[in-house]
């Protein structure tokens, strides 16, 4: 039996309404989030390309086979594990330098703070350096062991603000992103004084590509050459992750300086 839609019951189907997009948004964007997509397509709730873009991308990330260091092929999932942790192992395990070591290395680095760089560094941060780190988060970055993105924290900032204990032990890693990040903030500002001129990473308006083109001209320039001694060389020097071997006790030693 039909019966005429009064206001009430135009209210509570604009209610409904309301209610089915925002589920259908929030099932869009938590595929969006799993398939790691950066861009949306055109249409509407489109969850089915991201459910594909998922399993793309797991099929592409595995890892069918893997040669260890004696040239041994390996393709039971055991096995990659494995060796997987033997090399990473070995790849990261320190050669325990004493200190006598740690001070021989550091003898001939000169302090390069003055006093306005260490009030910088060591005041507090303000709410503004604070929002700003946060904004500043890839909002669909990969999440932390707890499963939140930056995304949650600057959608939900009012509440969050102000609210925040660092203990032993936090349920959300998006917090020492955003202070990593407030950090990293800060240290821009000096970079510039402490880095030496001839690198080119990590120095705001430089880039690690101008090396590369360095590199690449003075090779040109020496296969090239038409006049005067054809004896030369050029000799690249490369360490296998350096950084991840490097000991914190020589970082801390280096932080002192």
């Amino acid at each position: 039996m039909y019966r005429a839609r009064d206001d009430s019951s135009i209210m509570k189907v604009k209610v409904l309404e309301k209610e089915l997009g925002n589920l259908l948004m929030m099932k869009e964007l938590y595929w969006k989030q799993r398939s790691r997509a950066d861009w949306m397509v055109a249409g509407d709730k489109n969850t089915n390309f991201f459910h594909a873009r998922a399993t793309a991308r797991k099929r592409k990330n595995e890892i069918m086979r893997l040669v260890d260091e004696d040239g041994n092929v390996h393709e039971d999932e055991d096995d990659i594990t494995r060796v997987v942790c033997n090399y990473f192992s070995d790849l990261f395990s320190s050669s325990l330098p004493s200190e006598c070591d740690l001070n021989a290395a550091t003898q001939f680095i000169r302090n390069r703070f003055d006093r306005e760089m260490v009030d910088l560094l060591s005041s507090e941060f303000t709410s503004v350096e604070v929002r700003a780190a946060v904004f500043g988060l890839g909002p669909s970055k990969a999440p932390g062991p707890d499963g939140f993105q930056a995304l949650l924290f600057s959608r939900s900032l009012g509440m969050w603000w102000g609210g925040i204990s660092l203990g032993p032990i936090s349920p959300s890693s998006v917090v020492y992103k955003v202070i990593s990040k407030a950090i990293a903030n800060c240290m821009k500002l000096v970079l510039t004084k402490l880095v030496s001129p001839n690198q080119s990473a990590f120095i705001l308006g430089l880039h690690i590509f101008d090396n590369v083109i360095v590199a690449f001209e003075a090779l040109h320039l020496l296969g090239n050459r038409k006049k005067g001694s054809k004896d030369f060389a050029a000799l690249k020097l490369d360490m296998s992750k350096a950084y991840g071997r490097i000991k914190w006790g020589f970082v801390e030693m280096i932080l002192r300086k």
